[in-house]
């Protein structure tokens, strides 16, 4: 059962801030004690540090899902986000004991999704019978939860935009030995001042809340998304997409093998350099709709409204997702675009170009080749996007929700 860890007596004035903490039954029993005493203090650090919000902190002890078992961060970070919907919580940390697989570095501790408002801990590398199995138990209980303590204060002032720190033994701090976690220094008094900005957007009453819904989603997706439309665009700039042509190999190598094998072809040149440019144009714009498209269903990113209908988080969520995958989609047609200009104008010059397409008139000039690029980038977009098909779900969903592995 949800065990709130709150001031019975705060004030019912100020704003209140959620954060659940989600114990799976599969943890053995000193990682759900040390749990609970990194919760504890934790719940006090926060009423410590910004007092003027009323925190509830509620601990569930949560029957395991299918997915449990799963060393895939984002199947934990769903059943976190689902939980955490379904309680109304503003933000939720599971706790899990598999080791996660990691994507950006070596191993991961704990991934961070500020897209789903969510953090998944693993136990497997931090607890201290991972490096000692002789360990005793009051130390293992008191090093995890000191470990504990550092991952979900960073989590959390991740989740609410505080950048990392590049000095070294502080909690924002880039960790390389678990070690470290311990021995971290508290967050900064810029770090909590940059928490409290956050947590006072976040502490707001939810638009479902107070919106009327007659005028329908779209409206509703409008107002929610105009509303945290800096919580969208930090959480973008948190998963850098721009990084997308080299996470997603194969969108990429598709892309490119299509744009070498058009730039070949005699006919792709005929055909490119008669468009018009307002038709390459309209040409890029459906290209990369249809590619966004197609990698948010092919991949199932969106979330479906629960049953009580649409919420702000699930709109939020999903805007986010939407705008993700545009500017990674957006940046891998750029770099396309680019390499199809610096190719085709350094190796096929103008008596190349006419002698592929008789039907130019006129000698190949810099319009040409930019109508040329446009026309082969929209196709190998398109093409790209094909090869994200045998891309792995879940590879896909990690670079697209996660934005920090510790």
């Amino acid at each position: 059962m949800p065990t709130p860890s709150t001031d019975e007596h705060a004030s019912p004035t100020r704003p209140v801030v959620e954060v659940g903490w989600l114990v799976t039954e599969n943890l053995e029993a000193p990682d759900r004690e040390a749990i609970k005493a990194a919760h504890q203090r934790v719940t006090e650090m926060l009423a410590e540090h910004l007092p003027e919000f009323e925190w509830r902190t509620p601990l569930a002890v949560q029957e395991a899902p299918s997915t449990a078992g799963s060393h895939e961060a984002v199947e934990h970070l769903g059943w976190a986000r689902e939980q955490r919907d379904l309680r109304g919580w503003d933000y939720v940390f599971a706790f899990v004991a598999p080791d996660l697989i990691a994507r950006q570095r070596d191993h991961a501790w704990e991934c961070v999704s500020r897209s789903l408002d969510s953090a998944v801990i693993s136990t497997a590398r931090i607890d201290p019978r991972a490096q000692d199995p002789d360990v005793s138990q009051e130390y293992r209980v008191a090093t995890l939860a000191d470990r504990l303590v550092t991952l979900v204060l960073r989590g959390l002032a991740h989740l609410c935009g505080v950048p990392e720190d590049d000095s070294s033994g502080r909690v924002m701090s880039g960790f390389q030995a678990v070690g470290e976690l311990e021995q971290a220094a508290p967050l900064a008094e810029e770090e909590w001042a940059r928490l409290r900005h956050t947590l006072r957007e976040t502490a707001d009453p939810r638009l479902e809340e107070t919106a009327d819904h007659s005028a329908g989603a779209a409206a509703f997706y409008l107002r929610a998304g105009w509303r945290n439309r800096r919580e969208v665009l930090e959480a973008v700039r948190q998963a850098r997409p721009w990084q997308m042509p080299l996470r997603l190999a194969r969108l990429t190598i598709a892309a490119v093998s299509t744009m070498l094998v058009l730039i070949m072809t005699a006919e792709a040149w005929e055909l490119g350099v008669r468009q018009p440019l307002s038709a390459v144009a309209a040409l890029t714009g459906v290209s990369l709709v249809v590619t966004v498209v197609y990698v948010l269903v092919r991949q199932g990113l969106l979330l479906s409204q629960g049953s009580a209908g649409l919420s702000e988080q699930v709109v939020t969520t999903n805007l986010t997702t939407i705008a993700i995958i545009a500017t990674g989609i957006a940046t891998t047609y750029v770099c396309l675009y680019l390499l199809t200009l610096l190719v085709t104008a350094s190796l096929f010059d103008a008596e190349l170009v006419a002698s592929w397409a008789p039907t130019l008139h006129e000698r190949a000039d810099w319009e040409c080749y930019a109508t040329f690029a446009g026309f082969v980038s929209s196709i190998g977009i398109v093409i790209g996007a094909l090869g994200v098909s045998f891309e792995g779900q879940h590879y896909f969903r990690h670079i697209t929700y996660v934005d920090e592995e510790v």
